[in-house]
């Protein structure tokens, strides 16, 4: 971003994968056609397979060392199970199997144990051995895998999640209509001294000691903040069963019953829950009122059931699906959610009444969520399943501990020196931007660190408009008040949920991280599922990725480079021009109803403009074609021969979508698809396209009158080539 290299601000990638990576691509050649600057993070398929904790991990130390840049983390780095036995048997096929982690004890000790399982499967003597081989890594890799959100702990950042003005500004989304009268109520297991004990760590270290039913003792510690606040939470069978008799008569009442569970990181803690909240409501009479969404099925669509007939309640249907679902339609009918995460659930509760009396969504403008994952609300030593626990401070002192006899156990802590830093990162963009805070922390043991902080922090950010409520009451002011210019700060775990609140068509268009030294790292969102739409593009020919997030994730990487110039005391002018002209040609794109598929209605369109659907290249050409335009005279690249080969490209490539949807409509449909995905496996068995770093380019020369009865045509002959080849 500078003719001087001495003087060079970039950006650092850790690219995407699959569909999102062929979309990002396209958007990095115009990047460097336009001299923005930026550099790949590694990230090798091993670092792949152990999911994007490690693969960021890698990418922080780089970002870490470079002062200059900002870091921009890539979509859909975690793979599916599929992918990660294909991965696994690439990697192995090529003697490259060999992981590589910070801990270098553990790293150790996960090669030995793959070099065991080698020795044991002899994966290259047969296809059905290298199965058995992956399977049984997969395996040892899932019991030290990180779980997706690790990037957030491993930048040590706040996350802000908002919608783009310009979004929302040409959404056609309407918010649920919700009034007084909304038939809907939660029942809410309310936290107790029975299941829920606070503590406090001193010295600087916790350290929790476990003995299971057996005997057996596990430790582990960890170093937190003086002051740290720590909580235990127990849930037995019996807990559940007496709140579920004591609704009984509502639960009766009922017409639907949906389920707000939450993912902890503790397989066993939420399959517990979900087990008995199923087994009871079977009890009950009530498993048919449970809606179907919430309801785990097998690969054919039934409803899976328990040995009593219980149907089993989806673990991956979660308070955020609740969320997002009250907030598109509001119940009809009587509907009743149930939550036993005694952690959240009155919080939540005590949200939707709110809503409702607040009468309903008005969506704020100009604002965003802060999602300060300073929490470590899904903490796990152990999986806690009956015997004691105990916690020690870093004084020798206890801080709490319980003997579970049958109960299913969860720690969680907040960790008081990062949520420090966090809450001055809010006050310090909050005092440039001048936006008004809503601080949401309950008023309970847990949170007390953090109330006192932010008003001991506040002190010295006079300028700042900022107050304190209890989180359900600083969420719906946020969501019914009709706010402008304001930033909701919420824990880890109520900002999780109140992110899935989708009030402008797309949900949230930009996640924005602070990282400790006050730079920005900005998380590119998703387009839709990566490895699927890789799968349809095969076959298809068109890819339909949603680049939308990646465009407005790059001009946010701009402006931040920008701002990173201005504090060098260099001239940031051009990276604010160029930031700014690449949000502008994103939504003059969906103003000319140049739309992907899934966008189709979603967005206002110019007077006269008529919408055409595109791919996700098309769609970027017409981006850069915007760009240039909004860049001419300011830009050296914007030139006008630039921009009539960038206007004639679109043409062409808009032709070619256009002849592809059309036969993806007609009853060429199954054939023209078969024939692509054979071609295309062939070339990838060939080597001639990695699938980890795809380009389906199915090599028909774009034409601006290209129809589809030509393209049938030139598939034909090409199929033909093929099959004598």
């Amino acid at each position: 971003m500078s003719a001087d290299k001495s003087n060079e601000y970039s950006l650092i990638i850790t690219p995407p994968e699959e569909g999102a990576l062929a979309a990002w691509n396209a958007l990095a050649q115009f990047m460097e056609n336009l001299g923005v600057v930026h550099k790949d993070a590694p990230m090798d398929l091993a670092s792949r397979v152990l999911t994007n904790g490690e693969a960021v991990d890698n990418a922080i130390k780089q970002v870490k060392e470079d002062k200059k840049a900002v870091y921009l983390k890539g979509p859909g780095i975690t793979p599916s199970d599929k992918q990660m036995f294909a991965t696994i048997a690439q990697l192995e096929k090529n003697n490259a199997l060999n992981f590589k982690l910070n801990d270098k004890g553990q790293e150790a000790e996960l090669n030995n144990k793959v070099a065991e399982l080698r020795s044991k499967h002899q994966p290259k003597l047969s296809e059905e051995n290298m199965a058995g081989f992956t399977a049984a890594v997969k395996s040892v890799l899932k019991k030290i895998g990180s779980p997706n959100a690790r990037w957030r702990d491993v930048l040590e950042v706040t996350l802000e999640r908002g919608v783009s003005d310009a979004l929302a500004e040409r959404s056609t989304y309407k918010p649920a209509v919700w009034s007084k009268d909304t038939q809907f109520e939660i029942l809410a297991m309310p936290a107790s001294k029975e299941n829920t004990l606070d503590g406090k760590i001193n010295g600087g270290v916790m350290k929790i000691i476990y003995t299971a039913p057996d005997g057996t003792k596990q430790e582990v510690s960890e170093k937190l903040g003086e002051g740290s606040s720590l909580r235990l939470f127990t849930t037995s069978s019996k807990q559940v069963v007496d709140f579920l008799d004591n609704n009984k008569e509502k639960i009766s009442q009922a017409k639907q019953i949906m389920h707000g569970a939450k993912a902890t990181v503790i397989a066993g803690y939420d399959v517990a829950l979900n087990k008995m909240l199923s087994d009871k409501l079977h009890a009950l009479g009530a498993s048919g009122k449970i809606a179907s969404y919430a309801l785990e099925k097998d690969k054919v669509g039934n409803i899976v059931k328990n040995e009593v007939g219980a149907p089993q309640l989806a673990t991956g249907f979660l308070i955020d699906n609740v969320h997002a679902i009250l907030a598109n339609k509001a119940p009809s009918e009587a509907t009743v959610m149930i939550s036993l995460n005694q952690s959240y659930s009155q919080s939540v509760k005590e949200f939707w009444e709110l809503v409702k009396a607040g009468g309903g969504f008005k969506a704020p403008a100009n604002s965003s969520i802060i999602r300060l994952s300073a929490t470590k609300d899904h903490y796990k030593p152990f999986e806690f399943k009956g015997g004691k626990v105990q916690v020690m401070d870093g004084a020798g002192k206890e801080a709490l501990s319980k003997d579970l006899g049958d109960d299913n156990a969860l720690i969680t802590v907040l960790d008081r020196d990062r949520m420090k830093q966090s809450i001055k990162n809010v006050f310090e963009d909050a005092k440039i931007s001048g936006k008004t805070v809503i601080f949401g922390f309950d008023d309970n043991e847990y949170y007390k660190t953090a109330r006192d902080d932010v008003a001991e922090i506040g002190k010295n950010y006079p300028s700042v408009k900022a107050e304190v409520l209890k989180s359900s009451e600083a969420a719906a002011k946020y969501f019914t008040g009709g706010l402008k210019d304001t930033v909701l700060v919420s824990s880890n775990i109520m900002g999780d949920f109140y992110t899935d609140i989708e009030l402008a068509g797309k949900g949230t268009s930009y996640s924005v991280g602070t990282l400790g030294d006050g730079r920005k790292a900005v998380e590119l969102g998703t387009g839709g599922t990566a490895p699927d739409l890789l799968a349809k593009w095969k076959e298809e020919g068109v890819l339909q990725f949603n680049p939308m997030a990646f465009v407005e994730g790059l001009s946010y990487g701009v402006k931040y480079s920008g701002e990173l110039m201005q504090r060098d005391g260099a001239d940031k002018t051009l990276a604010n021009t160029m930031a700014q002209s690449l949000e502008k040609a994103l939504y003059s794109t969906t103003d000319n109803g140049i739309i992907l598929p899934i966008s189709k209605g979603a967005f206002t369109m110019n007077a006269g403009a008529k919408e055409t659907k595109v791919s996700t290249h098309t769609f970027i050409k017409s981006v850069e074609l915007e760009t240039l335009k909004e860049l001419k005279g300011k830009h050296p690249a914007a030139t006008e021969g630039a921009i009539k080969k960038a206007e004639s490209d679109l043409q062409k490539m808009i032709a070619y979508d256009t002849a592809v949807f059309a036969i993806l409509a007609s009853d060429k449909a199954q054939s023209w698809k078969a024939s692509n995905k054979v071609y295309n496996e062939a070339r990838e068995a060939a080597g001639k396209i990695d699938p980890f770093n795809p380009n389906y380019d199915l090599g028909f020369a774009l034409e601006e009158n290209i129809t589809a009865e030509k393209l049938l045509v030139l598939q034909a002959e090409k199929t033909k080539m093929l099959k004598a080849a």
